[in-house]
């Protein structure tokens, strides 16, 4: 089954989210082991989209000499198929074959533009990926700097009621009715 280009990376940043938005919806922070294979997972993304681009970039490079060299040897045999005893070739002839040749590199030429645009999309769905990973982590960050506080705080409200009621348990009755 053929998926379309944004389906892989869309699956791989909804896991990630999802990985993110259970430890949340349950109440704990973010483990570090959760953050640490999102960095992961985000380093792999990253990694993946810059070894495509070295990637295609060398492919298309070749191909297009080798591409080049082959309208080359074919034009050049064309010429000799059409060149007279003497080895010449006439001018109708001669820009015929190569009107051709124009016409088959041309052809060619859209072929990789086609080819690139393809590429350039699925490089752009990486990249959207690679940001909502960015952007899962930066949640998950703030998300645990966020819990870090709010337990804080209820330590200290803890903290701050435990002091309280070691304060009155210190007191003794005869103390509180001596004042009234």
């Amino acid at each position: 089954m053929i998926r379309p280009a944004h389906t892989l990376p869309l699956a791989v940043v909804l896991a990630v989210l999802a990985a993110t938005l259970l430890p949340l919806a349950t109440g704990c922070g973010v483990p570090d082991a959760i953050q640490r294979s999102q960095q992961l997972q985000l380093a792999a993304m990253e990694q993946y989209r810059d070894e495509m681009q070295v990637y295609h970039e060398k492919a298309t490079a070749q191909l297009a000499a080798e591409k080049h060299a082959q309208l080359d040897a074919a034009l050049a045999a064309s010429l000799g198929q059409a060149a007279d005893a003497d080895g010449r070739v006439t001018v109708a002839d001669a820009l015929e074959k190569t009107a051709k040749r124009l016409a088959l590199e041309e052809a060619f030429r859209a072929e990789v533009a086609r080819l690139d645009g393809q590429f350039g999309q699925r490089q752009e769905a990486i990249g959207r990926a690679i940001d909502l990973a960015r952007d899962t982590l930066d949640l998950a960050a703030s998300y645990g700097r966020l819990w870090a506080i709010v337990t804080n705080l209820f330590v200290r409200d803890a903290e701050a009621r435990q002091r309280l009621a070691d304060y009155e348990t210190e007191r003794s009755p005869t103390d509180a009715g001596s004042r009234n």
